[in-house]
């Protein structure tokens, strides 16, 4: 299990030993507000500084990638389908389309998706229909517009 919050810090635990036990703590420079695990040995933490981290988790952990391009923020990660293409949303009003496999230091950021008035919140993806076509995915988003519980409708692929 992995848990991140205000001390800059993702954490590593065995939760199978009775009380859970920390095995790795790498720390991520600023605030962690989200986690994405990322197939075998990789996680993905969004952090306040407008940043996504990829974190090797192989030995005592590191800071593989450092994914840049958000203006604000990093509130909520999802994964589509493909396995490699990553959401991102922020308190920039934006949500990114990332490229996972990419070696890019900075990582790469394949579309911005806009329509929110203030910060995105939360996302999640909906499942796929008929509608949708073959690659076709749809997600939905919340955030601070106006707080009025309006969510927003995104083609994501």
């Amino acid at each position: 299990m992995a848990s991140g919050g205000d001390d800059n810090a993702v954490k590593i635990w065995a939760v199978h030993e009775d009380p859970a036990r920390c095995t790795v703590t790498i720390d991520c420079g600023s605030l962690v507000w989200s986690l994405l695990p990322l197939g075998p040995g990789h996680l993905l933490a969004g952090l306040y500084n407008d940043t996504i981290v990829k974190l090797d988790l192989s030995g005592s952990g590191s800071i593989a990638q450092t994914w840049r391009g958000h203006s604000n923020g990093v509130t909520c990660l999802a994964l589509l389908p493909d396995g490699y293409t990553v959401l991102s949303g922020s308190w920039g009003r934006t949500l990114k389309l990332w490229d996972s496999r990419s070696v890019d230091r900075d990582g790469k950021c394949i579309a911005t998706l806009e329509g929110h008035r203030q910060s995105v919140f939360c996302l999640t993806l909906l499942p796929r229909t008929a509608q949708d076509g073959a690659t076709g995915q749809r997600a939905v988003a919340g955030g601070g517009d106006g707080y009025d519980g309006k969510m927003i409708v995104y083609a994501a692929r």
